[in-house]
């Protein structure tokens, strides 16, 4: 079977979240993406012009990299599992990584894993840990943000930030400016929140904060409300 000599995917992965020798990684729609000025000291003894063939279980050192610089990038090894046909992705990979991996992208996993050993934040207006399964996956103090992710759940997190309006406002912003969705109110931990569930299924939080901020809470529409609250109950309110 043949494949493209160049081509482009997503994975679920994302910087911080691999480790050399990850292996099986879910591929999305896939789309050829000519490259005209690859890095030549990455395509050194490459084939870069051809179809080659590869039979399911074989497997062939590409060279492929990211276009975004802080991701990994470099030779891999791509392992076809079932047949694949020209223009197509396989549904399957196996990356082997070790040792290739970039000095931008060990600066950013290096910055991820300093992050997530934190475990949580602790801000003038809030303070939130990670709840059982979830992981804290970014802050920026300045504005007093943080963000978590559920690790069993592919792309599921619930950002902390604090917002310019008083809780209703914020929640009739959203409403406003998503087309529709309710509003209600809902008491967690002993704290009424100001509840938005949009359409599409994301939920915002909104309840202030003694000095009189707004804190607000979102979790994107792949969580549903059971599968967020834990971390919702993870959110102090100074």
């Amino acid at each position: 079977m043949t494949v493209p000599d160049r081509f482009s995917f997503t994975t679920n992965a994302a910087p911080g979240n691999l480790e050399p020798g990850d292996s099986i990684f879910n591929t999305f729609t896939a789309y050829v993406e000519e490259i005209e000025t690859p890095p030549a000291e990455l395509c050194k003894d490459a084939q870069t012009e051809g179809n080659p063939t590869i039979a399911p279980g074989e497997s062939i050192e590409w060279v492929y990299f990211w276009v975004v610089d802080n991701n990994y990038y470099g030779p891999i090894t791509v392992e076809f599992e079932n047949d694949v046909s020209g223009g197509t992705n396989p549904s399957v990979m196996h990356f082997d990584t070790t040792g290739c991996e970039t000095d931008e992208y060990k600066a950013v996993k290096e910055k991820a894993d300093e992050i997530k050993a934190l475990g949580g934040v602790d801000f003038e207006t809030y303070s939130a840990k990670a709840a059982d399964g979830w992981t804290l996956t970014e802050m920026d103090e300045k504005h007093s943000d943080a963000e978590f992710s559920l690790d069993a759940v592919d792309d599921g997190h619930v950002d902390v930030y604090t917002a310019s309006k008083d809780p209703m406002g914020e929640a009739k912003l959203a409403q406003n400016n998503m087309g529709g969705g309710e509003i209600d109110e809902v008491e967690i931990n002993g704290v009424t929140w100001t509840r938005f569930v949009a359409t599409h299924g994301a939920t915002y939080l909104y309840a202030e904060a003694s000095n009189g901020t707004t804190v607000s809470i979102y979790a994107n529409s792949n969580l549903t409300w059971e599968d967020a609250l834990p971390m919702f109950e993870m959110v102090t309110l100074k």
